[in-house]
């Protein structure tokens, strides 16, 4: 517990920070609805955007979680083997503490990623992108921490996990005329980028009727 207060004084502590992010996650989200606001959402070419639309949402939520959250370690790495060697504490107690404090922050602005988006987007989106896009970033922000502290430097941390962004950018991406490699299917089942586009995806057009 006292770990877990530790953590989270030091999440809420840079107020300047977290407003830059406020501002950066909001203006994301409407930059991409106002982007996309062109053809009818159910139109050929208006499926096509909304698609577009709605995967760039689900990988800069992705990007954004894995890239804050891989060098958290690393900074107080020193304080926290200092600790640990005393004996104040476990090293899984202080990650599963960290985790606890960092992830509800993450999942608070994908939320205001996706509501900014669903207001910035004419006639609003049925998939709610508010309610999806925080399960993004929590699974996302989660594989920052595992690397983070499976390495020893924030150098490290960044050297192994932008790679893995990448792959699982490249392999969450919905291929409209199906995946073709086998052998990217299983890389494909454990990117949050593939079950976010495609729960994004189902929620918006199961049911719709497209025009033409």
């Amino acid at each position: 517990w006292l770990l877990f207060r530790r953590s989270s004084r030091q999440v809420l502590r840079d107020g300047r920070v977290h407003a830059l992010r406020f501002a950066a996650t909001a203006g994301l989200g409407v930059v991409l609805g106002q982007r996309y606001a062109g053809p009818p959402a159910l139109s050929a070419a208006g499926c096509a955007d909304r698609v577009a639309m709605l995967s760039f949402a689900a990988i800069s939520t992705a990007v954004m979680a894995v890239t804050r959250s891989l060098d958290l370690f690393a900074k107080e790495r020193p304080v926290v083997d200092r600790e640990t060697e005393r004996g104040a504490y476990a090293g899984a107690e202080y990650v599963v503490a960290k985790a606890l404090a960092e992830l509800p922050l993450d999942c608070f602005f994908a939320a205001l990623h996706g509501y900014a988006l669903d207001r910035a987007t004419p006639g609003g989106l049925r998939c709610r992108p508010q309610q999806v896009l925080p399960l993004c970033a929590a699974a996302a922000s989660t594989l920052g921490l595992l690397v983070g502290a499976a390495t020893s430097t924030g150098e490290a941390a960044t050297a192994l996990g932008v790679p893995l962004v990448v792959v699982h950018m490249l392999t969450g991406i919905v291929n409209p005329a199906g995946e073709k490699a086998k052998a990217r299917r299983p890389l494909a089942a454990l990117s949050p980028v593939r079950w976010a586009v495609a729960w994004l995806l189902d929620r918006e057009f199961r049911g719709a009727t497209l025009d033409g």
